[in-house]
């Protein structure tokens, strides 16, 4: 009788031990999958490149929303100060799990500074909207408690569980998954050149804010704010690092009552509410928003100016720049106006002021002289000339790949009695692979050139209309939604060495007196 007992026994708990593994099983799919959608929000990002800056040379730290990281540019700091600072703000983070980003930053960083932005308190939402704000973390005490802080007790014990799993994969994962708009490419001294800031270009215009403040839903400012606030201010004095609180500018100018009310109880703590200084910060209410409470480059720049001289004036911060170890600063600041550029050439449309953009030697370019152009028209331009740096190209068409000042690639794409071989200067064009031109190689239709870690690769169809892959992507420019070549004008395709991107790909239709179309047909995938 026992030994059957025995046996019913271990039946038993082999069932629930499979039951076990297939309900892991399950929830490590449903989280795996989760964490990678969240991974797009940028969080893993932010991180990322946090833990990459140099340990001593973050002085001002920013943490909170997504309001820190698209209200704040570092930039504003840098350039006018010296100050080098970063944005740890994260999308939907609340203040309680303000605390816990900034609690694992104090582990890497000794900020002089530390400016808490203080707009999203936490609400009665699912607490799994703000599992983004937190799964950039390294695993450790600080992302458990967050979890435990922040979900349900099934929700916390799933992600503490699978956390090793997912975050592991992340690096096998291609990079682009989680690579939301606005967040760039790192600059080329990788993650440690990347300062938090997140940029729009867009704006849209409001109306100067009356001097009426709009009541936020002071509710949600309760005990459990007040003890969020002491243990962030507690957590900063122990680590020697000044603290500021801080609300952003909006559309609007905005108040929380119960939050002004503990500053009252609290006049040792310094509370900036920016909606009194907009004049102080010169915030254009048409140009320097793309939301009612979120700014574009412009806009964020200022307010990083404004943080700088309230720091500089009131806090012991060096002005660092000429330091060799927060040389990356240097360089975030070139990769941020090299974006503006970017983005102004993107705006252009005219044919003439487009080619006048180059040469620049950050840039290479493509140029496809498509059949249907009508070279007297370039001839009385100068704009190619300045692009292509020899008039002689007007006259044989092809493709051309310049780099600065210097031709470095030509093809003349499908052999015709109107495309013969050619030479222009020491580059040589023509059919054949020892004609490919400067370090490039012709296998059937297509030349390849590699030119830093970028593959460029054209190939012509038998009516020499050449097809642009950088990577293997296809940057050719389509009309009709994408669906037809444009088989006429000239082809231009930019792509910029400092940010590694291509910024820009349009045609100049020659049958629609060159204006410009733009699109590409990866961007209907």
């Amino acid at each position: 009788m026992m030994e059957k007992n025995t046996k019913i026994k271990k039946e038993i708990i082999k069932t629930l031990c499979f039951l076990l593994f297939v309900i892991l099983l399950i929830s490590s799919v449903v989280i795996f999958t989760a964490q990678l959608s969240d991974r797009q929000n940028g969080s893993y990002r932010q991180f990322e490149a946090f833990y990459a800056q140099k340990p001593g040379t973050v002085d001002v730290l920013f943490v909170g929303s997504s309001r820190v990281h698209t209200n704040i540019n570092p930039v504003g700091l840098w350039e006018n100060y010296g100050i080098p600072s970063y944005c740890l703000g994260l999308n939907v983070q609340s203040v309680d799990t303000s605390y816990y980003a900034l609690k694992e930053a104090l582990i890497y960083q000794s900020p002089k500074v530390v400016v808490v932005e203080v707009s999203q308190l936490p609400s009665n939402d699912d607490p799994k909207d703000y599992l983004p704000s937190i799964n950039g973390m390294r695993y450790g005490p600080n992302l458990i408690a967050a979890f435990i802080e922040k979900c349900d007790f099934r929700t916390a014990m799933s992600g503490i569980l699978e956390f090793p799993l997912y975050h592991g994969r992340y690096e096998m994962l291609d990079k682009d998954i989680y690579v939301e708009d606005g967040y760039p490419e790192y600059p080329l001294s990788g993650a440690a050149g990347y300062k938090g800031a997140v940029e729009y270009y867009h704006s849209q215009a409001f109306d100067p804010p009356s001097d009426e403040y709009v009541e936020q839903n002071s509710a949600m400012f309760d005990s459990r704010m007040d003890g969020y606030f002491d243990r962030i201010s507690k957590l900063c004095k122990d680590h020697g690092s000044e603290l500021i609180y801080t609300l952003t500018p909006a559309a609007y100018k905005i108040k929380y009552s119960g939050m002004d009310d503990y500053f009252k109880r609290h006049p040792e703590l310094t509370f900036i509410n920016t909606s009194d200084y907009y004049d102080e910060i010169g915030m254009d209410m048409s140009t320097d928003f793309i939301d009612e409470g979120h700014l574009n480059i412009y806009g964020s720049k200022k307010v990083g100016r404004f943080y700088g001289k309230y720091i500089s004036e009131n806090y012991d911060v060096s002005d660092r720049r000429g330091d060799e170890d927060c040389y990356s600063w240097d360089e975030n600041m070139a990769y941020h106006y090299e974006k503006i550029k970017d983005n102004g050439i993107e705006q252009i449309n005219g044919f003439g002021d487009y080619f006048n953009c180059f040469p620049d030697e950050n840039y290479i370019t493509i140029v496809c002289l498509l059949d249907g152009y009508d070279s007297s028209f370039i001839g009385q331009t100068d704009a190619l000339k300045h692009v292509l740096c020899n008039e002689d190209v007007y006259k044989l068409g092809g493709t051309w790949v310049t780099e600065g000042n210097e031709i470095i690639y030509g093809a003349l794409g499908y052999e015709s009695a109107s495309h013969p071989a050619a030479s222009i200067g020491n580059i040589k064009i023509g059919t054949t692979e020892k004609d490919a031109g400067k370090g490039a190689k012709k296998i059937g239709n297509s030349w390849i050139c590699d030119i830093g870690d970028r593959s460029f690769e054209i190939t012509d169809d038998e009516e020499g209309i050449p097809t642009v892959y950088i990577d293997n992507k296809d940057w050719s420019v389509y009309k009709n939604n994408g669906r037809d070549k444009v088989s006429s004008g000239i082809e231009a395709i930019v792509y910029d060495k400092l940010s590694e991107q291509v910024i820009d790909a349009v045609c100049f239709d020659a049958k629609n007196e060159y204006a410009a179309t733009r699109g590409r047909k990866e961007d209907e995938e």
